[in-house]
């Protein structure tokens, strides 16, 4: 397909990755397959190395595919085509020096036999980069494209290499990946040496469907294409067409132009939406791929779940957006559903189609039969398994810190991770969040100790409760209360519209937290919708209270501040006192967020985020949203450049809301 209509459409998208790279950042795109995130890494590959003399040095790197590869053939093979590229990448470059003074003329031997072949593919980009690039200013982009296809093991230890590298050269090598699912899960789970796990810390680009906007955009280029000649009537009816049947996927949003163009436009509009996605369910490629996958390329125990998900898409009653197993990970990556309206649905009537076929194709073959129970923990794109599967009564896992029996990872950050165990000396579940080992030094341990035991005699509803403190294997950790109801984060992501009201009562039990917090002395510092935990009920409870203090997460945020950057206050921001004022002003940025569906400031590049906290005066909250006279002034309040002029307690602020929500009316 020609890129230009896709160029049009996706040019903002195209915009982050170009703008993250410049600030030495690394990138995922992800999105579901043939949504054009290949398009995008190559639009934005392409505009980093436009120029006579351009800064980044842009290499396009195909890591080898297959879990039967073995690790040094893979690395070789990785760092034989990454050279080859690199010739045409950087002409200017002598390469035939590079290469010579890197491993020899006869280009086979970087370093002693002894060393392994990701030792060597280490070694070489470390020393180009380092004595090639950097002392010309110059950058390093590795783009790579297609990552669900390789193996797990050979994909943790590419993602190992890099983000070392990416830390000990300042960002002047930075990864750019495209079908990036499979790197994004494993950054999640981590890769148990504390590095990988970090990586997530990249940008991530999350490419959604065309919007109808653009849809009827990228509708008139390819009618053009095509030369097809419609009238005003017949226009708009390829268009309301095209949007009932791909939703603005752009893939079938082609699919569906080019059955029309087969018969002709009158005709093609005269096909029933059935009829259409029948042709084009018939003859398609990637469809028929994704159904292959589905029914042969996964564990029979994931195949089962899989099928069973998706018949419940289909039929109801729909899975939560909230469920989140390895089944609707691996439907949702491979394109079938899509979250609306706070359930999974399918994405589209072209894969609902597909789906019915695939549900039928598996009841004829007995496809939904399986052998023996596995425990699915972790998958890529692909369907394969990063950490294997496991029968069921197989042995528990040896116990962490001799007491804690870890179940399974519940997510991944830069500066540890979180599980859910089992604690067998009280036989309770608990959530157990380990440091990352580079982190632990005395400084941060006397602090973080210190933090945690102030939380720990804290007790509230809407607090999450701490119990305990340790050090094991070289890293720090804590363990506390588990809850399972996901975070404020996934309901701003479930609810559109209106009906994001019904969220406030969600701000008035963190209010709530937050003021038994302040009353104990503890200011939050980093309050964000994935800190507010909910449980099964559906009640808030705040999480990762002061820890970020111990932690000194100033040193990623910038020079004294501590906290993240779309809700940090204007003081955090510029290293001055902290109070619990500053709470509240991030109180002020989640309820804005809640009504207007999106924050008071916006910025791709951080410290122009940072500095608009600091200098700008956010937009009146009723020129956004319809809402009383006295939210959108609870809002403006909160959101105070001076702390002295917003709400006195976080208790101010939770009754204020109580009064709103008692005088409005039931949503309908």
């Amino acid at each position: 397909m020609n890129a230009s209509p896709i160029l049009s459409v996706r040019a903002e998208a195209v915009r982050e990755v170009t703008a993250a790279v410049q600030q030495g950042r690394c990138v995922a795109i992800l999105a579901p397959e043939v949504t054009g995130s290949s398009t995008i890494l190559q639009l934005a590959a392409d505009e980093l190395s436009e120029g006579r003399n351009p800064t980044h040095v842009v290499v396009h790197l195909n890591l080898p595919r297959g879990s039967r590869l073995p690790i040094n053939d893979f690395f070789r093979s990785t760092l034989r085509h990454m050279v080859r590229r690199l010739k045409s990448a950087a002409p200017d470059m002598n390469v035939r020096q590079i290469v010579s003074e890197l491993y020899g003329e006869s280009g086979q031997s970087l370093l002693p036999e002894s060393h392994s072949a990701a030792l060597q593919f280490e070694e070489v980009l470390a020393v180009l980069v380092d004595e090639f690039l950097m002392p010309e200013g110059r950058r390093l982009v590795i783009a790579a494209d297609h990552l669900g296809k390789v193996a797990p093991e050979h994909l943790r230890e590419f993602g190992n290499i890099i983000h070392r590298l990416w830390e000990e050269l300042d960002g002047h090598l930075v990864l750019v990946s495209a079908g990036s699912e499979a790197l994004y899960s494993l950054c999640r789970r981590g890769s148990g040496d504390g590095h990988f796990s970090a990586f997530h810390i990249a940008h991530r680009v999350e490419v959604d469907l065309l919007t109808r906007r653009q849809t009827a955009e990228f509708v008139d280029i390819r009618i053009q294409q095509l030369g097809l000649a419609p009238a005003a009537d017949q226009r708009a009816a390829m268009v309301e067409t095209v949007l009932l049947l791909t939703g603005g996927h752009p893939y079938f949003i082609d699919r569906v132009l080019n059955e029309i163009a087969a018969v002709g436009v009158h005709l093609g509009l005269q096909l029933t939406p059935d009829d259409l996605a029948a042709r084009i369910c018939s003859d398609d490629d990637h469809l028929e791929a994704v159904t292959q996958r589905v029914l042969a390329g996964l564990p029979p125990r994931l195949r089962l779940l899989t099928l069973e998900r998706l018949r419940e898409v289909i039929a109801g009653p729909a899975p939560s957006y909230l469920d989140r197993d390895p089944a609707i990970e691996a439907l949702r990556w491979m394109g079938f559903i899509r979250a609306r309206d706070g359930e999974w649905a399918p994405r589209n009537w072209i894969y609902e189609h597909q789906a019915v076929r695939l549900l039928e194709e598996a009841e004829r073959t007995g496809a939904a039969v399986v052998g023996e129970h596995t425990v699915i923990t972790s998958l890529t794109s692909s369907g394969e398994e990063i950490s294997g599967t496991q029968t069921l009564d197989a042995v528990d896992s040896p116990l962490f810190d001799n007491r804690y029996r870890i179940r399974r990872s519940i997510s991944s950050g830069a500066f540890g991770s979180i599980f859910e165990a089992t604690d067998t000396l009280l036989d309770a579940t608990v959530a157990l969040k380990r440091l990352h080992p580079h982190l632990s030094n005395e400084r941060v341990e006397e602090r973080f100790r210190r933090e945690v035991l102030i939380a720990r005699r804290l007790s509230h509803p809407n607090v999450i409760r701490v119990h305990d403190i340790g050090k094991a294997d070289g890293a720090l950790y804590y363990t506390m209360e588990y809850v399972n109801g996901g975070n404020l984060a996934d309901r701003f992501a479930a609810v559109t519209g209106k009906a994001r009201r019904m969220l406030l009562p969600h701000i008035v039990e963190l209010c709530h937290g937050l003021d038994a917090l302040h009353s104990a002395g503890i200011i939050h510092r980093d309050l964000k919708p994935e800190n507010a935990l909910l449980d099964a009920e559906g009640h808030i409870h705040l999480a990762d209270f002061g820890i970020s203090v111990a932690l000194d997460m100033g040193r990623l945020t910038g020079a004294g501040a501590v906290g993240t950057p779309l809700y940090m206050s204007p003081e955090q921001t510029t290293g001055d006192e902290i109070t619990p004022a500053s709470d509240l002003y991030t109180v002020g940025v989640l309820l804005f967020e809640l009504l207007a569906g999106h924050p008071p400031f916006q910025s791709e590049d951080i410290r122009t985020l940072m500095g608009m906290h600091v200098t700008q005066t956010p937009p009146d909250l009723r020129t956004v949203v319809t809402v009383e006279d006295e939210l959108a002034d609870l809002v403006r309040r909160c959101l105070a450049k001076l702390p002295e002029e917003r709400p006195q307690t976080a208790s101010e602020v939770a009754l204020t809301l109580e009064r709103v929500l008692a005088r409005q009316a039931p949503l309908r």
